[in-house]
């Protein structure tokens, strides 16, 4: 009898342990955490190009002189693959005279304890500063409205092209379950612009888990 009582103890105490951990666990993942990473898989189209890419999302301090509740980067991808997009709330750089530290900041963010809503209000394309772009098709070839032209266009970029991401530009996520659930939905505009090809939509959702 006292043999299984102990067991029975032991059990209860178990059980409780396993259940606080997962509580625990339950309580990191039903909210946002600075510093935290983020990764995952975003599925969208850029044009009329579909893709499935590789997402890193990262949470950290607000760089200096940033205006935002975190510092935001989104990285879908890399450059030489069309549908990669990177996406900073801010950047650290340096003027070339004074060499002095100066931050650039881009987005706009309002966060709550489960998710956030970030925009793009600022290029610092005046700056030469231009951080947050995607990469698409080469639509400067396909509206290049000579064959020579087209063929020089397609020899220089291949088959893809730079985008800048245009004002307005929105990040959104949301916790679900433990998974972080969001969107990116913008426009852009050519970096090589030949001024005669159009502007491309760009529209991406991930979800992801946190590994850090």
């Amino acid at each position: 009898m006292n043999t299984a009582i102990r067991s029975l103890s032991t059990f209860v105490a178990t059980l409780g342990i396993l259940l606080a951990a997962t509580l625990s666990g339950r309580a990191q993942t039903d909210q946002l955490v600075v510093p935290s990473r983020w990764q995952g898989v975003a599925v969208g189209r850029v044009g009329a190009t579909q893709f499935r890419l590789p997402v890193i999302l990262e949470l950290n301090a607000p760089q200096p002189g940033e205006r935002n509740p975190f510092n935001l980067f989104v990285s879908v991808g890399n450059v030489a693959t069309v549908g990669s997009c990177g996406l900073y709330s801010a950047m650290q750089t340096t003027t070339p005279y004074t060499l002095q530290s100066l931050t650039l900041q881009y987005l706009a963010i309002r966060a709550n304890q489960t998710g956030f809503n970030a925009v793009l209000y600022n290029t610092q394309q005046s700056l030469a500063s231009v951080a947050n772009y995607f990469t698409g098709p080469n639509v400067t070839a396909m509206y290049s409205p000579m064959q020579s032209v087209r063929d020089m266009y397609a020899e220089i970029m291949g088959n893809r092209q730079d985008f800048y991401f245009k004002p307005g530009t929105r990040v959104t996520a949301r916790l679900v379950r433990g998974r972080l659930v969001g969107s990116i939905q913008g426009t852009g505009s050519g970096i090589i612009s030949a001024g005669i090809q159009p502007d491309l939509d760009y529209t991406a959702t991930f979800a992801l888990v946190r590994t850090r």
